[in-house]
């Protein structure tokens, strides 16, 4: 009877360990399945960011290459330039524009040859120089350039004398530039239709 009571003891003490391991084991299988569900969570949190992620990927690219085409017409926008020379001689009455009637340079299209004026494509800092030609014993020649109506700088030349002069100036968008005749009586501007003595020329140096 006593190895009997003995023998149910153990197996009593085996089984509760038993049932503790098997209650160890479920706890652990349940921590388990738990880091399953986060492993599952973490990784469709993964997945959305990474679609988020790509698709910002292609925002950005597409950003960066709308932004090079802009600065790429930017750049071929404010590229001006222009040269226009007078083919021929011209008389001037008093205040009369000098139109310079062949444009050999005119980047940026500001010069319009049918009206003696240069019309600034962008808003910016210019270098403006006008260079004329007076006739041989036909008077003296004054001309001026001149900024929306505001007088900027004059030149002037006695009988046959070349004169010239280079200005910098501030131009708003479309705001013109011409040189003018600002005497009261009658010049002469020499020029021809191959050497091109007289010339009006301006350059964008910056845009602002």
């Amino acid at each position: 009877m006593t190895r009997l009571s003995s023998l149910m003891d153990r197996l009593t003490n085996r089984v509760d360990k038993l049932e503790k391991e098997n209650q160890r084991l479920n706890e652990q299988n349940t921590r388990l399945n738990e880091e399953i569900e986060e492993l599952k969570t973490t990784t469709t949190k993964l997945k959305t960011l990474n679609i988020v992620f790509v698709q910002e990927q292609k925002k950005t690219k597409e950003l960066f290459e709308s932004k090079l085409e802009i600065e790429a017409a930017s750049n071929a926008i404010i590229q001006v330039g222009f040269t226009a020379v007078l083919t021929k001689h011209l008389q001037l009455g008093p205040n009369q524009t000098v139109i310079y009637d062949k444009a050999i340079t005119n980047i940026g299209k500001g010069y319009d040859s049918r009206h003696g004026h240069f019309s600034a494509p962008v808003r910016g800092l210019y270098l403006i120089s006008a260079t004329s030609l007076s006739g041989y014993n036909q008077g003296d020649l004054r001309t001026e350039i001149i900024k929306e109506k505001e007088h900027i700088a004059a030149m002037y030349g006695s009988s046959h004398d070349m004169d010239s002069h280079t200005v910098i100036v501030f131009l708003n968008e479309k705001e013109q530039v011409w040189v003018r005749h600002f005497d009261e009586a009658t010049s002469i501007v020499k020029s021809s239709n191959n050497l091109y003595y007289s010339s009006f020329s301006g350059v964008l140096i910056a845009a602002l």
